[in-house]
């Protein structure tokens, strides 16, 4: 069994990530262990239990070298192990070419507020590195697009050999030969309607795509298929088939890595037109289709490697079966002109299916919103069409169509209504005088005229007929004869004697084609980045439309670039607005439950399920899992792989807040008041009820930007009762973000008590990352907002002591993390006179005169009077307890524990740190848990029971981990030198 080794690097932030990629990687090999590969994933966490007698960083380095493949996932910062590991990879590849390397950064939601500088400089500077390497990332939005593209990328490694996947025993070979082409004309033409018909009167079986790939599976996979079940493969050669950098010649990849010396001709190259065949494909004997005088023989040399006995290939035999060398001519027809085409492989295979004449019904119906290429795909379609119609007609009720410059109307072109169509088909099959005959009798005498022809129908935007005419029109179709077929497109949903495609957003990978194509003529979008582009892509749900038509902005006016052309489309100007002219219609056929689950949708950024919807929507489960469905079917909605999350596509939300504004809003306040309700609930010092916070937090962090914008005193109480939630469970990010916000809006009213308090708690967020000058910057601030409610006229709350104090703390703690401690024990001394002469006087007073007493001993510590610091640390202990304040008591008897290991008391600092860890998981504080455990490793390794201190070190060293910057380093630190 082939094992290909994956080595996987991260920053600490992206864990979730991490553990669904395993899963990914998992589930990737059942399917592939029974053809013989195995992929092997090395993650950091595999070393914990292995020895190591350098540093453990060598030891994943050692790894990195030895890997077939190195994945890296960013998202806002690079770690300088993870950067040390990549220079490895990298450094590696130059000299044996490989590991092959893959860099994806995480284009997450984030906030100025949210991220460090430094972390942010890491990140820029990692990705400066990249491209002056010549190393280009990859940009993901979420967990599902990481899958999806490495998927791919396995893929196409299985596909070109690099990962040797063996046919199933049980399946064999199902088929003599794959047929490998470009579908491009002639090419395509020429195989379907030439070398597939004498193939298999010669008695082979033929594996063809538009006949034998299954609609709905990944395209490569069905490639793979392919190969496996075939004995050979013939790759039908033309200066197309390796142009553009697609896919479509993967299974003759495949098939030469499989027999790389030629040994048993299972890949057979055929040049039909003349073309300079790539080295790995030059040194095999090739049939040449290009002289007229030397098919006769090639095609007997074809049919005898192909293993097909003399009886068949006699000269007789041979004349009458021989294929031509040009296709059919073009089909007559009125189709208009695509100035390019791009993806839709696997629709346009469907709809071959729909028009083929073994085909039950009379054709195909696509649907999907405005823009999404329902036209494109139907005359593309109708242009790779078989030989048997003998003329296509293009018929269409477009009435306008947008382009840069706003609605063109196409009122003279355009067929009003069913009756007009009728008459319009009479007129193009040459028998005008049936537009005469009476309404009644109409549609009956065209469809006699049609069962002696062979018509392919192309009926365009038929959602702007009326619902009666839609449905006299599918009635008519429901009666076409069978030589004919149609291709009909809508925006709305009908129900068909056909086959229906609801078509959707363009993938990545073809959204990116088609900006190549449009930056032909455009510097602006050639000089776009790669981030950029994911940005347009993203924005527009992969609209094609909404692409060209954002593309078309750049170089107007103020839109030099694609983020400034976005916010144009967000506020374009009546006549030219692209949303109206895609989603105009979608309210109009939308029901009321419909309308209530887009608009509960556009109030989050993430996916979110079918349940919370419902609860927000006022239905039921059932009724919404429905309508999600339904929306997703028309592209309005995107469900992510098993379709059990679903995520507002953003330009339909920015449709709805802008047409439906109520619907928007009475959405959003049902969300605010089941997340005010659940905050007020579960939050404050509620710490037993913070597991049911955090599982509603999708909910939560939704309504967050709503209580933003709404009364100032209700912001402000939403923050203090979630702060301490937010940094008990890690989410400080959010915490930093909603304290800024809070404080300017806090600003903005007035309310410079409130704004303090905001500055004050940003800055415990600082602390704890510990960032020392934007810690000093927020004492400085609150300092401020508090002096200015002093002020005579001032009308709010005024500060008064106990605000004064919790200043001085904090200035204290930012000059402790400069390593000032002389400054910083004069600071938590002045807090501490502040603060003494009140503090049995609340709660909240004793916890703010205990938290000064803590801070002077840590300062008075760290100066190494250990006897001074104990004497503080018991003072602020026998506060706490006597509050019975539990994570106050855990965070003081950890310091104690702490200050027994310096005096080397390891079994002091063990008592000490066992009841400090059992106290914190109580009050549930993760960064808490992990500093017990730590120190409780420390006290075991030094009493010499080093298995017991490896357990608490790696606890540790997960949560550090997981909380990310500076605590990674932490983490890394400790598995590097602890001693196992």
């Amino acid at each position: 069994m082939q094992n290909t080794k994956i080595f996987l690097a991260s920053s600490s932030e992206l864990k979730k990530d991490r553990s669904e990629f395993e899963s990914f990687i998992n589930r990737k090999n059942k399917a592939w262990v029974a053809q013989g590969a195995f992929l092997e994933l090395i993650l950091w966490e595999d070393f914990l239990d292995t020895v190591s007698q350098t540093r453990l960083q060598d030891e994943y380095n050692r790894a990195v070298r030895e890997c077939d493949i190195f994945v890296m996932l960013f998202c806002t910062k690079v770690g300088r192990y993870t950067e040390e590991e990549f220079k490895t990879a990298f450094g590696q590849f130059k000299e044996t070419s490989k590991p092959l390397i893959f860099a994806y950064f995480k284009d997450a939601p984030t906030t100025i507020g949210s991220v460090s500088r430094e972390d942010m400089q890491s990140l820029w500077a990692f990705q400066d590195e990249l491209k002056a390497l010549g190393h280009f990332h990859t940009v993901y939005e979420n967990i599902d697009a990481l899958k999806l593209h490495f998927n791919l990328q396995l893929d196409r490694l299985a596909a070109s050999g690099l990962i040797e996947l063996k046919a199933n025993q049980a399946e064999g070979h199902r088929y003599d030969v794959l047929v490998s082409y470009r579908w491009v004309s002639p090419d395509q033409e020429w195989v379907r309607e030439e070398l597939l018909p004498a193939l298999r009167s010669a008695g082979l079986s033929v594996f063809l795509d538009i006949e034998d790939f299954v609609p709905g599976r990944n395209v490569l996979l069905e490639m793979t298929r392919a190969g496996q079940g075939s004995r050979k493969v013939i790759c039908v050669l033309s200066p197309e088939y390796f142009e553009g950098g697609r896919m479509a010649y993967f299974e003759s990849l495949a098939a030469r890595a499989s027999d790389s010396s030629g040994a048993d001709s299972r890949l057979i190259p055929l040049v039909y037109r003349s073309t300079t065949l790539p080295i790995w494909l030059s040194h095999l004997v090739s049939v040449d289709w290009t002289e007229a005088s030397d098919r006769p023989t090639e095609w007997q040399r074809l049919l005898r490697v192909l293993g097909v006995g003399r009886a068949h290939w006699n000269r007789a035999n041979v004349g009458s079966r021989l294929p031509s060398m040009a296709p059919h001519h073009p089909i007559p027809n009125n189709l208009p002109r695509l100035q390019y085409f791009v993806g839709r492989d696997k629709e346009l295979a469907i709809v071959a299916k729909a028009i083929a004449v073994e085909s039950r019904g009379w054709g195909a119906l696509i649907d999907g919103p405005g823009g999404i290429g329902k036209t494109a795909l139907a005359i593309r379609a109708a242009e790779l069409a078989p030989p048997r119609f003998e003329r296509i007609i293009f018929l269409s009720a477009k009435r306008h169509e947008l382009t840069a410059d706003g609605r063109l109307s196409l009122e003279s072109f355009v067929l009003p209504g069913y009756l007009e169509m009728l008459n319009a088909i009479a007129r193009k099959i040459g028998r005008p005088e049936l537009a005469q005959a009476k309404e009644g009798e109409r549609a009956d005498l065209v469809q006699c005229e049609l069962e002696t022809r062979k018509i392919l129908l192309i009926l365009d935007n038929l959602e702007e007929f009326t619902r009666d005419d839609r449905n006299n029109l599918f009635q008519f179709l429901n009666f076409l004869p069978k030589s004919c077929s149609a291709i009909v497109t809508s925006r709305r949903r009908a129900d068909a004697s056909a086959i229906i495609l609801r078509l959707d957003q363009l993938n990545e990978q073809d959204a990116n084609d088609l900006m190549d194509k449009l930056s032909g003529n455009n510097q602006l979008l050639r000089q776009a980045s790669e981030a950029e582009r994911g940005g347009l892509y993203r924005q527009t749900a992969g609209n094609p439309l909404l692409i060209r038509w954002v593309v078309g902005q750049l170089g107007r006016g103020h839109c030099r670039t694609i983020g400034s052309a976005l916010d144009f489309l967000r506020s374009a100007p009546p006549g030219n607005d692209p949303l109206e002219f895609i989603f105009g219609d979608l309210l109009e056929e939308m029901n009321e439950s419909e309308s209530r689950v887009l608009a509960v949708l556009s109030h989050f950024t993430a996916a979110v399920g079918s349940q919370l919807v419902a609860v927000l929507a006022g239905i039921n489960e059932q009724a919404a899992q429905f309508n999600l469905t339904s929306l997703s079917n028309r592209a309005l909605v995107i469900p992510d792989v098993e379709e059990r999350r679903f995520a507002l596509a953003p330009m339909v939300g920015e449709f709805l807040r802008r047409k439906r504004s109520d619907m928007v809003e009475q959405m959003g306040g049902r969300l605010e008041a089941r997340a005010a309700e659940l905050i007020v609930t579960n939050g404050y010092h509620e710490h037993h009820r913070y597991p049911e916070l955090e599982a509603a937090w999708p909910m939560v962090a939704a309504a967050l930007p709503l209580f933003l914008a709404g009364p100032n005193r209700r912001l402000q109480e939403v923050c203090d009762a979630l702060h301490v939630f937010l940094d008990f469970t890690g989410h400080w990010d959010e915490w930093l973000s909603l304290n800024e916000k809070a404080e300017q809006r806090a600003i903005a009213e007035g309310d410079y008590y409130e704004a303090g308090w905001r500055a004050w708690q940003a800055g415990r967020v600082h602390r704890l990352r510990y960032q020392a000058g934007a810690v000093l910057a927020c004492a400085d601030r609150a300092e401020e907002h508090w002096r200015k409610t002093q002020t005579p006229d001032y009308p709010g709350v005024r500060a008064g002591t106990r605000e004064e104090g919790n200043a001085h703390t904090l200035h204290g703690k930012a000059h402790f993390l400069r390593e000032d401690f002389s400054l910083a024990i004069e600071c938590f001394t002045v807090a501490c006179d502040v603060l003494r002469p009140a503090y049995h006087a609340s709660y909240h007073a004793s916890r703010d005169y205990a938290s000064a007493l803590n801070g002077l001993a840590e300062a008075v510590r760290s100066s190494k009077d250990l006897d001074g610091a104990e004497r503080h640390y018991r003072d602020a202990l026998a506060i706490a307890q006597s509050i019975r304040s539990r994570h106050d008591v855990a965070v003081y008897t950890g310091n104690m524990a702490a200050l027994a290991l310096d005096r080397k008391d390891f079994r002091g600092a063990e008592e000490l740190a066992l009841d400090a860890l059992s106290k914190a998981r109580q009050v549930g504080r993760q960064e808490l848990i992990a500093a017990s455990c730590r120190r409780l490793s420390e006290a075991y390794v030094g009493q010499g029971r080093r298995e017991e201190g490896r357990t608490y070190a790696l606890q540790a060293a997960e949560i550090y981990a997981r909380l990310g910057s500076p605590y990674l380093e932490i983490a890394h630190s400790m598995l590097s030198e602890f001693p196992t």
